[in-house]
Formats: C-alpha cells, structure tokens, sequence
C-alpha cells in the first residue's frame, strides 16, 4: 500500500494482491499518527482497482479515524470492481459522518471534482501520486499511465 498527503487530502493506492491484516495495522497506525501530528484528516482519494478491506479491516480504520476526523470528510474510492465500489455504500452506512462514493479508475477527474466541493488540494500532484503510487504497490507504468492518462 502507497500513502501520501496532498494539502486536505490523503491518497492511497493499494497493490493488486490482497489486503493482508499486517499491511492493513500499518496504514490504520499511519492515520493514527497523522491524527496525532495534527495533520487535518479531511478527505481521501483511494485507488483500489480489485479489493476492499474486509470487515474486520474497515473496523480498524473506523477505530482510527473515530477522534481525529474533522467535520465530515469525503473518501472517493477508484476501482474497477463494483464490489468494491459498492463498499463505500456500506462505509456510508456505518460511519455516519463520512461521504463515501465509488468512481472507475477512467473517472478520476469526476472524483477529484467531487472531492474539490469540499477540499484544498492541487489535482496535478494528486494525479502524479496515484500514478507513483501505482507503480510503487507492483504495476507497471503501463498499468498507470492506462488508469491515470
């Protein structure tokens, strides 16, 4: 898993194999310390083009960001898998304060524009993360230059 910050927002890019419960407690300690530097957790923007985490996963980051989420952040999630799309429906759900929508990897302007509403962040540096983020998780340039063009 790859993460950054990028003004208001964090970006994610997770590999394509599946999420392990080791990878997934080191990314819910990396929120949880950027709730502790201080670091405003506004916003995300995730590529996760097959997988989502799976319950017990969710519950962890949902633990994480319980004290340290400012007002009501938006998370867009990239993915080429409706299941997985449709996981932000169910964070919706359970995480009230959180406005969660799912968008193909092809439309992540229209996420960037949705996430834009509400948070500070300059799209070409978002853009540039996900494609070092793409490679860095075990794509090829290829792969990222196909979702993110």
């Amino acid at each position: 898993m790859y993460s950054c910050v990028i003004d208001d927002l964090t970006v994610n890019v997770n590999g394509p194999e599946p999420f392990v419960d080791a990878d997934w407690e080191a990314y819910a300690l990396w929120t949880e310390s950027l709730i502790k530097r201080g670091v405003p957790v506004k916003g995300a923007l995730t590529f996760s083009p097959f997988q989502s985490p799976n319950a017990a996963q969710r519950d962890r980051l949902r633990r994480s960001l319980q004290h340290g989420v400012q007002g009501s952040p938006r998370v867009a999630v990239l993915s080429d898998s409706a299941m997985v799309r449709g996981a932000m429906t169910a964070l919706s759900w359970f995480v009230k304060s959180v406005h969660a929508k799912g968008f193909r990897p092809m439309e992540s302007d229209e996420a960037m524009k949705w996430l834009a509403q509400y948070l500070k962040f300059d799209a070409a540096e978002v853009r540039d993360a996900l494609k070092k983020g793409t490679t860095a998780v075990g794509f090829t340039a290829q792969d990222a230059y196909r979702w993110f063009p």
